[in-house]
């Protein structure tokens, strides 16, 4: 007994060495953004069209079906690009996952900048609610 001990011992001090040798990762470097030196907002949206509209088309794109064809995380759900699930309410974008009985569960909406509009650098301000439970998993 008192052998398998002091071999245990050995190999853990054999692997506290082998930790310690370990090469470190490199630092990330530090990248200092270039602050907009007109101080000119870029790009907005304050949501004030009529409650029940759909977005400004203009500002904002659609990702719809599952997601199969790579930006998806395998849900049990079906993003649209209806009223049903993404609408202006009270100067607020409102995004709406609703059970439903087919194949999909749930539908709700993603909505993306990409394509529309694009920074390199800026400041960005949101106000969000965000749901509470589990499996949930909002991307702002």
């Amino acid at each position: 007994m008192k052998s398998y001990i002091f071999c245990v011992l050995i190999g853990l001090a054999l692997l506290s060495a082998c930790a310690s040798a370990a090469t470190p990762a490199p630092a990330t470097p530090t990248v200092t953004p270039t602050p907009d030196p007109t101080g000119v907002l870029v790009w907005a949206d304050e949501f004030d069209a009529p409650d029940g509209s759909a977005v400004d088309p203009k500002k904002w794109r659609f990702d719809t079906g599952t997601g199969g064809d790579g930006w998806g995380n395998n849900e049990l759900q079906y993003y649209t690009d209806t009223t049903d699930n993404a609408y202006i309410e009270d100067g607020n974008l409102v995004i709406k996952a609703e059970a439903v009985d087919s194949w999909e569960r749930y539908t709700s909406a993603r909505l993306v900048t990409h394509g529309e509009a694009s920074w390199l650098y800026g400041r960005f301000e949101i106000r969000a609610k965000l749901p509470i439970g589990q499996g949930i998993w909002p991307a702002i």
